[in-house]
């Protein structure tokens, strides 16, 4: 923990915070998706893809702590329009999550997350953790390919490679593919980037 501390640049308070609802969003999805008697399964979900996505999450939020100076979603829209969004965002920012949510309406959720630019539940939560959920999972594509999604039975509710084909999540994914390949130690074009970031101009023109 120390040398995540150290990295992150974190309090262990603020670890330990944020640490807690990632852990337990975790275990809900695992209990809903992965366990014996789970109602929907996930396609292409591991234990071991787990881990792999797990470091990817948190590699997302040392990329964006320490490289810019606001949410790197800050000129992206992610308004959340549907009651069964607002009801699961709502899950998501809660430490008991699930248990507070009407899991026969994760169907109708997953519908409606197919008609946002999020690409998943947890990405629901805040901006931050959409940056790291579409990072995490683009990169989960790139180095574990593979077909991904959500199912219930043999029906299936969310496509992941769907969802980072469309072009619904094509100005997010640009967003991430520039702060990947960004030569961070030129102090220069950083605060370059960072003033078009905050300002929403240059290579971050607002969503319309």
């Amino acid at each position: 923990m120390d040398a995540t501390q150290a990295i992150m640049g974190l309090s262990p308070d603020h670890f330990l915070e944020r640490a807690k609802y990632e852990i337990i969003w975790t275990e809900a999805y695992v209990d809903l998706f992965d366990s014996e008697d789970a109602r929907f399964r996930h396609e292409g979900y591991t234990r071991l893809s787990e881990v792999k996505r797990v470091l990817f999450h948190e590699l997302a939020h040392f990329l964006e702590y320490r490289a810019v100076d606001v949410n790197a979603f800050n000129c992206t829209d992610y308004t959340i329009f549907t009651t069964s969004l607002a009801a699961i965002t709502k899950c998501a920012q809660e430490d008991s999550c699930f248990d507070q949510a009407d899991v026969s309406s994760i169907e109708e959720t997953l519908h409606d997350l197919r008609q946002t630019n999020h690409i998943s539940l947890y990405s629901l939560r805040n901006a931050t953790e959409d940056f790291a959920e579409v990072l995490t999972h683009s990169l989960m594509l790139k180095y574990e390919p593979g077909r991904s999604y959500i199912s219930q039975n043999g029906v299936v509710l969310f496509d992941f490679n769907e969802a980072l084909a469309s072009e619904r999540l094509s100005e997010k994914l640009r967003i991430v593919e520039t702060l990947l390949n960004f030569p961070f130690d030129d102090q220069d074009e950083r605060d370059k980037l960072n003033y078009e970031l905050v300002t929403c101009t240059g290579r971050f023109v607002a969503s319309q």
